[in-house]
């Protein structure tokens, strides 16, 4: 991906996000930084976004640069136990992210390490839950909400119906 440097990740952030497991396409991961960074700029802005669906952090180490351009924040909601096709017997069951005292799927150990690499631990906030709670316990206007969570037609609408009254008017 060649992309002008004023306008993209630094290349040790690009680095830490090809390494980072996850399924978004850096030239994809490119376009939302170039998004969020022009509603994070806006004059109205409240310097928030909000991504649904961490995994590893992939995608977060775009938004999460250009929140850090904005001087903004970016909060980033998973549960960390991964969609339906993460799930053992799917085609994307990755059986490294088992924890081994629970047994089941938990990406967030490799989405601090994701964040730490990329230097984003002050700018992007891990919210640890399931999106549809999340949005019950949210209390702020944010600049955009990014919905890359569960991949259902049911899980994704509710994501919507439960995170669209909290973007701001013009986000």
């Amino acid at each position: 991906m060649t992309v002008s440097p004023a306008h993209a990740p630094s290349s040790e952030r690009l680095a830490v996000a090809a390494d980072a497991p996850g399924f978004m396409p850096l030239d994809e991961a490119q376009t939302l930084f170039e998004i969020a960074g022009e509603y994070l700029a806006q004059p109205d802005s409240t310097k928030v976004g909000v991504e649904i669906g961490t995994y590893c952090g992939k995608s977060t180490v775009f938004l999460g640069s250009a929140a850090e351009d904005a001087g903004a924040v970016l909060v980033t909601v998973d549960h960390h136990r991964g969609s339906e096709e993460h799930q053992p017997g799917w085609e994307y069951h990755d059986p490294t992210l088992v924890d081994p005292h629970s047994g089941t799927l938990d990406t967030s150990a490799r989405f601090r390490r994701t964040m730490f690499d990329a230097g984003l631990e002050q700018t992007v906030i891990g919210m640890l839950a399931p999106s549809t709670t999340a949005s019950r316990a949210w209390g702020k206007p944010a600049d955009f909400v990014f919905i890359d969570g569960g991949h259902s037609m049911e899980a994704a609408q509710n994501d919507l119906d439960g995170w669209a009254p909290w973007v701001r008017i013009g986000g």
